[in-house]
């Protein structure tokens, strides 16, 4: 009796730990915020402010960054960091400035953060194709961030999950409309067959 108790509390604490696994898997991690340290005074002062939680004056602290070094991949990483904290109203503008990080000619480490950043946002518009490819860039340029590696797979599996459900679509609306040609072809045949028939009666008339 006390081992059919044991086995049916494994198989339970089994089933809990799956069931855990299975919800946490579509969950992703934002948590690269980390800003990059550089010489620039303008960045400086963008990062104080960043860190008080001010957001407007790290802009536009940035921005005046970005203007003197149109080049530095570090400026436009922070920026669009802060960019990305300022919330979704601003992700489009969070993107570009992390593209021109992740084509600047910084090193290794800019690249990766500014790969993995941009994945995320693309991640948050569902464009799981693009957060996919700067995923891996990401893993490529440091094949140790944990959390790259994590949002690929999941990216991965919301696309799978999207391509079935958009499939799902596609195969409904075809039978919705074999099934309006269906009917309207009855239609079409019964008004044929009722105006034969008053034809005939005429005729017999």
């Amino acid at each position: 009796m006390k081992n059919k108790f044991s086995i049916r509390v494994v198989n339970h604490l089994l089933f809990v730990s799956m069931l855990i696994g299975f919800v946490t898997l579509f969950s992703f991690n934002l948590a690269a915020f980390d800003l990059l340290h550089s010489e620039n005074g303008n960045t400086k002062k963008g990062n104080s402010f960043l860190d008080t939680g001010k957001n407007e004056k790290a802009l536009t602290m940035y921005n005046k960054a970005a203007k003197e070094l149109p080049d530095n991949g570090k400026v436009h990483l922070n920026r669009g960091l802060a960019l990305l904290r300022s919330g979704d109203d601003k992700l489009d503008e969070a993107m570009q400035a992390l593209t021109l990080a992740t084509n600047s000619d910084s090193d290794n480490d800019v690249l990766a953060r500014a790969n993995y950043n941009l994945g995320n946002a693309f991640f948050k518009k569902e464009d799981y194709d693009e957060a996919i490819k700067h995923y891996k860039k990401s893993l490529m340029l440091s094949p140790g961030n944990k959390d790259a590696a994590w949002n690929l797979e999941v990216a991965r599996l919301n696309k799978k999950k999207k391509e079935e459900e958009q499939k799902k679509k596609q195969d409904q609306e075809k039978q919705n409309q074999d099934q309006d040609k269906q009917d309207q072809d009855k239609q079409d045949q019964d008004k044929q067959d009722q105006d034969k028939q008053d034809q005939d009666k005429q005729d017999q008339d």
